[in-house]
C-alpha cells in the first residue's frame, strides 16, 4: 500500500497493491453507511469531514457518471481545488476518486455522487 499525506486533515491512499492477482478490490467494501441513509441524512460527518451527497452527469475532468461510480466501480467525488483529480478518499459509502469540483467544495467539505 502506498499512501500520499495531503492537507493535516487528510491522508489519502494512492494505490493499493495484492499479491493475489485473482482477488479485485471492493471500493465499497470500507463503507459506513447506506446510500439511502446518506440521502435521508443528506450531510454525513465523518474524519473530520463533511460529506454531503449531489447528482450529476458532468464532471470536470470528463468522467462519464456510471449510477454513481466511475467507470472502476470507484464512488465520483468532488473536492477541494487542493486535492489533485484521480486522489482516492475513504468517503462513509467506501473508496471514492476525485473527479469533479464545485464552488461550494472548500476546506473539508466533499461532495459524493448519488449511486
Amino acid at each position: 500500500m502506498t499512501v500520499k499525506k495531503g492537507k493535516p486533515h487528510a491522508a489519502v491512499v494512492t494505490s493499493v497493491s495484492s499479491s493475489n492477482s485473482k482477488s479485485k478490490s471492493d471500493p465499497l467494501s470500507s463503507a459506513t453507511t447506506t446510500p439511502g441513509a446518506m440521502q435521508s441524512q443528506g450531510v454525513i460527518y465523518q474524519n473530520g469531514k463533511k460529506w454531503t451527497y449531489y447528482t450529476g452527469a458532468g464532471f470536470a475532468d470528463g468522467t462519464t457518471n456510471h449510477g454513481g461510480y466511475d467507470a472502476n466501480g470507484y464512488i465520483i467525488v468532488a473536492a477541494p481545488s487542493n486535492v489533485p483529480f484521480g486522489t482516492h478518499v475513504q468517503t462513509p459509502l467506501g473508496e471514492g476518486v476525485v473527479h469533479d469540483r464545485g464552488t461550494a467544495i472548500v476546506g473539508n467539505h466533499y461532495d459524493l455522487v448519488m449511486p
